[in-house]
């Protein structure tokens, strides 16, 4: 994802980074090292079984990009 996000940033296109909260452990390092920092950011206070499951962490996707209202999404999946 990242070439196409800098090829975007490059043709003056606003370009938004949401991290889901999923896997930080692995993301983070990597948004490092593109140097592709997230505007924002899914956090579930809850770390309890059912609030990590999909239904609270589309909600909260969701409420992100009724905010931002973006023209386009690209979602990179790990499945």
């Amino acid at each position: 994802m990242a070439p196409v996000y800098r090829a975007l940033r490059a043709t003056g296109e606003r370009v938004c980074v949401l991290h889901t909260g999923q896997h930080d452990d692995m993301a983070w390092p990597l948004y490092r090292f593109f140097a592709m920092r997230p505007e924002y950011e899914v956090v579930l206070s809850d770390r309890a079984p059912a609030c990590r499951t999909s239904l609270p962490r589309l909600a909260r996707v969701g409420e992100v990009l009724d905010y931002v209202a973006p023209r386009g999404v690209l979602v990179h999946g790990d499945t």
